[in-house]
């Protein structure tokens, strides 16, 4: 099979992340994709992919590390990537709303009654037996209000392997 270059508006980044449960001894993989830009190649990590890693260590998960990624440019590759990744292993959701960080201060002062937040929806894929309990992993990240346009553009952007 030869490589055919896809089309450049469809070529992606897929970032992955792994982690390790303590309480169920599995180890966990997040694979996510963004649109490659000249901003957002392989080799770079921006905020969102720091935040990400930070809110996944803030959930006492050991092990949290950036593993590896990898630019789709080539037909290939997105279904190579996931065969590797999935491969059969058992899979569930992770569920994560992100939303700008006040204090509680803050939003008294300012009248605060409502926060934007948008949600993310990823795949986890557990390196585990088919018939063990696998945790749901779900929760809040915030992120720095002054960068809200960026988080929120970003968010829009990422899906699953």
């Amino acid at each position: 099979m030869i490589p055919t270059l896809i089309n450049p508006e469809e070529f992606k980044v897929v970032r992955v992340i792994s982690f390790c449960d303590e309480y169920t001894k599995g180890t966990g993989t997040i694979c996510y994709m963004r649109p490659y830009t000249q901003d957002y190649k392989k080799e770079i990590l921006d905020d969102f992919d720091h935040s990400m890693i930070t809110w996944l260590k803030s959930l006492n998960l050991n092990n949290v590390k950036f593993v590896h990624s990898e630019n789709v440019l080539f037909d290939h590759q997105l279904p190579q990537l996931s065969r590797i990744y999935d491969g059969g292993r058992p899979n569930n959701k992770l569920f994560l709303v992100c939303y700008e960080d006040y204090s509680q201060d803050e939003m008294i002062v300012m009248g605060v009654k409502q926060i934007d937040a948008i949600c993310i929806e990823l795949k986890v894929f557990w390196n585990t037996d088919m018939n063990a309990a696998i945790p749901l992993l779900c929760g809040a990240m915030t992120f720095d209000k002054n960068k809200k346009d960026y988080y929120f553009d970003v968010v829009k952007t990422i899906t699953s392997l």
